[in-house]
């Protein structure tokens, strides 16, 4: 018969020395044991000795993450007493990881932006991210020009100059950076106490620029980090889409889910377009009379915005389910519209006539 461990006088402790803590010896036993695939030796150990193999909130834990229910594991977990806090942030991490990604597969893409920015971003794993550009040389090949250290946050968006000399990146919610494509340096910060950048663009002069805030707001800066004005009359969407005109005197941006603000900056008058369906995206044409916009219900619709906005026709036969599916315009005029979609497949229409041009598979 096997002769008890000596435990110095202290019941809680074991082993000659008296520093092996007894619930924890008992416990790599048990886990021993199922490893092993002694279940019912395992069982009767963790019945004998009163000790489980893991704690009340771990097995909650446990059932929480199998079950799928993200939000009550992340509230256990904090629960379990881990004194490792990298580990703790590394964990939560994984589980609304998950979420998102469940959330986008459901599409119920607004919740999961919403995770990605309240959740997520906060945990600041992986914190410090770059911008990288690269050349493409005569033959085809790429090589990578840059690396743009310096955002702490993912970059969300980047913009390029009028003339190409220069880059705008803007973190998630956090600063927007100019750099000099040519050397990679950082030329400016632009930043709102208090308050974080979503988005960013170019005036067409090249000489001003403007960015999208947490508060709603959109902020226009001069080159040197100056704030020229803000518009603070129909609040924006937390949304990285902005467009300009071509004589920088209009500016369309998501105001809400389902509607896009037009801006005069001129008269300071707004006017709307409102759909019934989330809008994913939107892309202006190069003459600034047409709007393409993209839907989370799979259509996509042309609106002509010269003077009041009118729906002009919907385009059908894209899928999307999963990913943020874009449109634009191209072709000689710009007579054409393509659209990628989830099914490996470009879709390209003639907008002049409103019917479908050509399906191009992707192998």
């Amino acid at each position: 018969m096997a002769r008890p461990l000596p435990s110095q006088g202290r019941e809680d402790m074991v082993g000659s020395k008296g520093v092996i803590k007894k619930v924890e010896f008992v416990r790599i036993i048990t886990k021993a044991l199922y490893s092993l695939g002694y279940e019912r030796s395992g069982a009767v150990l963790e019945e004998e000795s009163g000790i489980p193999l893991h704690s009340s909130a771990v097995d909650i834990f446990r059932k929480q993450v199998l079950e799928g229910n993200w939000d009550e594991s992340v509230i256990t977990l904090q629960k379990i007493g881990l004194d490792d806090e990298n580990i703790l942030k590394s964990a939560s991490f994984l589980i609304l990881e998950q979420k998102f990604l469940e959330l986008l597969g459901k599409n119920r893409v607004m919740e999961a932006l919403d995770t990605l920015r309240s959740d997520i971003t906060p945990l600041s794993i992986n914190k410090r991210r770059t911008a990288r550009y690269w050349a493409v040389r005569e033959d085809g090949e790429l090589t990578l020009k840059h690396k743009l250290s310096g955002h702490l946050k993912p970059v969300l968006m980047v913009a390029w100059s009028p003339d190409d000399s220069q880059l705008l990146t803007c973190g998630m919610e956090e600063v927007v950076r100019r750099w000099d494509v040519q050397s990679g340096e950082c030329l400016h910060v632009y930043e709102k106490n208090g308050l974080g950048l979503i988005s960013c663009g170019w005036f067409p002069d090249g000489k001003e620029l403007f960015s999208g805030i947490t508060d709603r707001t959109i902020c226009f800066w001069d080159m040197d980090g100056k704030e020229l004005d803000s518009w603070k009359g129909q609040r924006t969407s937390k949304t990285s889409d902005v467009a300009v005109t071509k004589d920088g005197r209009h500016m369309i941006s998501l105001c809400r889910e389902t509607v896009i603000l037009l801006l005069d900056r001129e008269t300071k008058t707004e006017r709307l377009i409102e759909e019934e369906q989330i809008i994913t995206s939107f892309s202006l044409s190069k003459d600034d009379k047409f709007l393409l916009i993209n839907l989370i219900n799979q259509e996509i619709h042309l609106w002509n915005i010269k003077d009041d906005p009118k729906l002009v026709t919907r385009y059908i036969g894209h899928k999307r389910s999963r990913f943020l599916i874009r449109s634009c315009f191209g072709g000689t005029e710009q007579a054409f519209i393509a659209s990628g979609s989830e099914d490996s497949q470009v879709c390209n229409c003639d907008y002049r006539h409103y019917e479908l041009y050509a399906s191009i598979t992707l192998n």
